[in-house]
This record gives structure tokens, sequence and C-alpha cells, in this order.
């Protein structure tokens, strides 16, 4: 993996020091909110404008999670800058066994202006226990035209899994033990024989 590409994301959010009047939101939703162990749930990060006069040139964010309850398979760009980011997403890292998801960032040359609400990412999660898992986002860095930044408030959400999970080899050992009671009856049955 090419170790300038976070460098260059973080130093193109960061440079600049002027704020911007307004903040930006970014939420997560996920859809369904509510699945059972096995199933799979979809989590969308919008960002949108607060007061509708900012532009957004540039994102940053990490997510944490519950890795005991999900388990993240994909990561996927969506809206503006999926058509017109820089990187697409290339620093984006997931890992299960931490429960996080770091690096989630692009950049674009010409600055949009998110309005009522522009789709950033999509994630794709699978149950794989029961319980609640928080979905936050963390190290959040949005950046405007001038390379700015510009405040940005969070809005995170959860996804609650009920059931549990199937124990593994339970239909072979059901299977298993069919065979040995066959077995067990051939042996010890009498045999039938003729009469003398």
């Amino acid at each position: 993996m090419n170790m300038n590409k976070p460098v260059f994301i973080t130093t193109l959010l960061l440079l600049g020091s002027g704020l911007a009047s307004a903040d930006v939101i970014l939420t997560a939703s996920a859809s369904p909110s509510s699945v059972q162990v096995g199933g799979d749930t979809s989590l969308t990060v919008t960002l949108s404008d607060g007061a509708a006069v900012n532009s957004v040139a540039g994102f940053q964010f990490d997510l944490d999670f519950n890795p005991a309850v999900l388990q993240a398979t994909s990561i996927t760009e969506n809206g503006y800058f999926a058509n017109n980011g820089l990187i697409g997403l290339t620093t984006a890292d997931i890992n299960n066994m931490a429960g996080t998801i770091t690096l989630i960032a692009d950049a674009a040359g010409t600055p949009e202006d998110p309005g009522t609400g522009d789709p950033l990412v999509t994630v794709a999660f699978s149950a794989v226990g029961s319980g609640s898992s928080p979905i936050s986002l963390v190290n959040v860095i949005i950046s405007g035209p001038q390379l700015n930044t510009i405040p940005a408030t969070e809005a995170n959400t959860a996804v609650n899994v009920t059931g549990s999970a199937p124990e593994p080899f339970s239909f072979s050992m059901a299977g298993i033990g069919l065979v040995l009671i066959v077995l067990a009856k051939r042996c010890y049955l009498p045999s039938k024989g003729k009469a003398n």
C-alpha cells in the first residue's frame, strides 16, 4: 500500500486555519437497524449542510463497531465523491478483529455543496453474534474549498442483533449418531437361523 496516501489526505484536509461559519452534519444510519444472527445490514454515511452555505472539498473519518456482533464485509463510495474524488477510498482499512474501519477518505478538485444530504459511503455488515453494536463516526475531518476545516457534527447509530449462531457440526453430529444407532442394533439383534 502507498503510505503517502494517508499523509496526502490528512495534509490536504488540515491545511489552512480558517473555520467555516456553519457546521456540516455527518449522519450514520443503518438499514435494517434490527437483524437476526446470520443476516446482513447496511450502513449509509450521509453528509448534509446545516446552513446550506458551505462547499465541501474533502472528508476523512473512521468507524468503530462491536466486532463480536458485526463484521464489516465491504465499503463502497457513493454520490458526488464517487464520480469526482481523487483517490476513491483506497486508504480505507477494515479491521474486523479490532472493530474499526480507518482512513475512510476522499477529496475532490472541485468542491460540492452537500445541500440536503449526499451519501458518502455505504458499509455492508454481517451479523455474527447477538447484542447491540453502536456504530460511531470518529476522527472526523471535513475540508472546505480553500482547504479550511469545516466544523462537523456527528450523528451515530446502533444495530441490534437477536438470535444465536448455529452450533457448528450439529447436523453432522446428528447424522453420526443415527449411523451408530443402526450399527448397534445390527450387532446386538440375535440372528435368525433355521431350527434343527
